[in-house]
C-alpha cells in the first residue's frame, strides 16, 4: 500500500485463429490492475503485453502481508485458446497502517491535583480498525481514567476525551 506496485507480462505462444481477449479481476479488491483487458490478435500475438498491479491504498489495518488474488479469463472463438484455463494468481500485499494508539494532553500538558482538579487526555487510533476496539485503563501510579471507551472504526480518528484525576492518598 501507497508503494510501487508491480507487473507481470503475458503473450501467446502461436497465432490465434481469432481475436484472443485477456481479463484480469482482482477477485478480493485489495488491488487494482491497468489495463484489466487486453486483446491479442494475429499481428501482436508475440508481444509481451505488461499488466500493472498497484496495492489499494486503504486506512484499514490488516496482517501484513495479506494478499489478493488476480483472476485471468480467455475470450476467443480460438478453440485453442477457448479451452485454456490459466490459473489464478496470488498477490502478496504489504500494509501501511501500523496499528497504535495515539494520546494527546488536551492541553499544553495534562495536570492534576490529588483531592482536587482533573484534566482530559484525547485518545485515537493511528489506523482503522475492522471492528470495534476497547480500550481500557487501569491505574497507573497517580491518574485514573474512566474504566473503558469503544472506539468505532467509523470513528477511529476522531479524538475521544477522556478524564483522568488523581488518587487522593495519604503519600
Amino acid at each position: 500500500e501507497a508503494g510501487a506496485g508491480s507487473s507481470y507480462t503475458i503473450r501467446l505462444n502461436s497465432e490465434p485463429t481469432a481475436t484472443v481477449q485477456v481479463d484480469l479481476t482482482a477477485t478480493l479488491g485489495q488491488v487494482t490492475l491497468s489495463p484489466a483487458t487486453f486483446t491479442f490478435t494475429a499481428l501482436n500475438y508475440m508481444t509481451p503485453q505488461t499488466f500493472t498491479v498497484t496495492a489499494s491504498d486503504d486506512d484499514f489495518t490488516e496482517t501484513s502481508p495479506h494478499f489478493d488474488v488476480i483472476h485471468h479469463t480467455v475470450t476467443t472463438a480460438d478453440t485453442t485458446y477457448a479451452a485454456l484455463a490459466p490459473g489464478d494468481m496470488n498477490v502478496d500485499v504489504t500494509d501501511d497502517d501500523p496499528a497504535g494508539l495515539i494520546v494527546d494532553a488536551t492541553a499544553p500538558g495534562t495536570s492534576v491535583t490529588e483531592g482536587g482538579a482533573g484534566d482530559t487526555i484525547d485518545v485515537k487510533l493511528a489506523s482503522q480498525p475492522l471492528v470495534p476496539v476497547i480500550i481500557t485503563f487501569t491505574n497507573v501510579q497517580v491518574a485514573t481514567g474512566s474504566p473503558s471507551i469503544t472506539i468505532q472504526p467509523g470513528d477511529w480518528n476522531t479524538p475521544v476525551s477522556v478524564p483522568v484525576s488523581a488518587i487522593d492518598d495519604a503519600l
